[in-house]
């Protein structure tokens, strides 16, 4: 018998919001590592860096009943100076990507949050 081969799931229940959690900041800072350390080798051991300390992050989780179980991107805004705010480090976990809509979740929020926060202006 020959078994024709079947896509991975991927959960598409996916919210997006600021990572309240500790359990959550966690798994951002663990998704970051991965993805530019370990992938993209830009960072060696760790990519924090002094933005991280007043950044707000921002996530993309996957939910299962209607609970956010894994963080599957994120991205961190910040405000530079008055009123201009600038959004950096975006990343999505490699077996998400390509899923229609994370990246731009991530994007629309963090413009929209750094709006409602008195942005005059946003960079990436």
């Amino acid at each position: 018998m020959i078994l024709e081969p079947v896509a991975p799931f991927r959960n598409r229940d996916v919210v997006f919001r600021v990572a309240a959690d500790g359990w959550e900041l966690r798994a951002y800072h663990r998704l970051r590592r991965q993805v530019f350390c370990d992938e993209q080798r830009l960072f060696v051991g760790d990519d924090r860096d002094a933005v991280d300390g007043r950044a707000i992050a921002l996530v993309a989780g996957c939910r299962i009943a209607g609970v956010v179980d894994d963080i599957i991107g994120g991205v961190r805004i910040w405000d530079a100076a008055a009123g201009a705010w600038w959004g950096g480090r975006l990343a999505v976990h490699r077996e998400h990507r390509g899923t229609a809509g994370i990246a731009t979740g991530l994007v629309r929020l963090a413009v929209a949050t750094a709006c409602r926060r008195g942005a005059r202006s946003f960079h990436a």
